[in-house]
């Protein structure tokens, strides 16, 4: 790790010094001027720190020597020094003296895993263009469906939407459109291939990773010319003895409806003047289509034949003012040194704004790696049903 951060500071220090006296740092308040120098935790000097409030109205960025000069700061603002591989350190500005930092590598972002096919590797020894999430950030989106919670999630990977009804997926294109053919990514689940990204429950995945470049298909081919999507699924182990319940209910409701016409009067008299209008406004003619007295009578005429005459609110009728989502999520989890098993089944139940598109599903998956005792080769059974 530390011989990864010495390689970035050497590539980037010329680069960053050459800013650094191209972008004086904003002074636009009163007080005195701020100085200190940014260290790591072998108090070698950090270039192209970045020093600032945290509204970014005061700012510098570290020299070559990891000194920063900072004009016009009033005492009590608070400092914040952040730089890529670092856990950021804050501290207030009394006024006088200097404020020097130390920071100290972010060993957790650098030796994040990512899979890349057959394999897994650090995200610092990473060089290929790859995508990763995890179940911490899916957790967060309480999307219906797995593609929807992919969007804005991963750069590169382009979303859309085919619509807003419930159980409506979206179009995943990983570098745009690519050929005249089939654009589609190749997704890859536990190893397995699947033909659609929302047969995966959302709350059984692990971590994403999407292969981004050409690279990919030294590994699986021309079908990973558009790209190729990992999804690792969650799984037990060893010691695991646990039962699992997630419940979810929402509401969801529309921003706005336009202003519809329910009154079969007000209705009348728009055509009415709609055929008048286009008729050139003749003297005379204000009733093309419904007479007068056929308008005046009208409600009246409602109260003795209700057929004939309706009158009916068909917008109540046909949507709702709010729609209920309910999910429910159970899951098993069991492990020893032969046997990982985990199972989990999930039910969900989207009702629609519009009457009659309700949506249901149903997720089953068991999993069970385990390992022979005779080989000690690696077994994996991990069938999924979707209803």
């Amino acid at each position: 790790m530390k011989s990864f951060i010495n390689v970035m500071r050497k590539a980037s220090a010329t680069i960053l010094v050459m800013a650094a006296m191209l972008a004086p740092a904003a002074a636009t308040a009163q007080g005195t001027t701020l100085s200190g120098t940014v260290t790591d935790e072998t108090d070698e000097p950090i270039v192209g720190a970045i020093v600032s409030d945290k509204t970014s109205k005061y700012s510098a960025m570290t020299d070559i020597d990891g000194r920063y000069n900072i004009a016009s700061v009033p005492a009590g603002t608070e400092i914040k020094v952040t730089y890529l591989g670092y856990k950021p350190e804050t501290a207030r500005w009394t006024g006088k003296g200097t404020l020097d930092f130390k920071l100290y590598p972010d060993a957790q972002m650098l030796e994040e895993t990512v899979v890349i096919g057959y394999a897994t590797v650090k995200k610092k020894d990473l060089t290929g263009a790859v995508g990763s999430v995890g179940s911490d950030r899916l957790d967060k989106q309480r999307s219906p469906n797995l593609t929807t919670a992919l969007q804005g999630a991963i750069p590169g990977l382009d979303i859309t939407r085919s619509g807003s009804m419930p159980g409506s997926s979206g179009t995943i294109k990983v570098r745009g459109v690519t050929t005249m053919g089939d654009n589609s990514p190749l997704i890859l689940v536990d190893g397995t291939p699947v033909s659609d990204l929302d047969n995966v429950n959302p709350d059984d995945v692990e971590s994403i990773s999407v292969l981004k470049d050409a690279a990919a298909a030294s590994i699986y081919g021309a079908r990973a010319a558009a790209g190729v999507i990992l999804v690792t699924t969650k799984g037990a182990k060893e010691g695991d003895l646990s039962i699992t319940y997630n419940g979810e209910f929402s509401l969801m409701h529309a921003s706005s409806y336009p202003d519809y016409v329910v009154d079969p009067i007000r209705h009348m008299q728009i055509i009415n003047e709609t055929r008048w209008n286009e008729a050139g406004n003749p003297a005379g003619g204000e009733y093309p289509t419904y007479s007068k007295e056929y308008i005046e009578q009208y409600m009246e005429n409602h109260m003795y034949d209700p057929i004939e005459y309706p009158v009916y609110d068909w917008k109540s009728r046909l949507l709702r003012s709010t729609a209920p989502r309910t999910k429910h999520n159970v899951s098993l989890s069991y492990g020893n040194k032969q046997v990982k098993t985990r199972i989990s089944a999930s039910y969900e139940k989207t009702e629609a704004l519009y009457k009659g598109s309700d949506h249901e599903r149903i997720y089953v998956r068991p999993t069970t790696p385990s390992t022979s005792t005779n080989s000690g080769q690696p077994l994996s059974i991990s069938p999924c049903a979707m209803l």
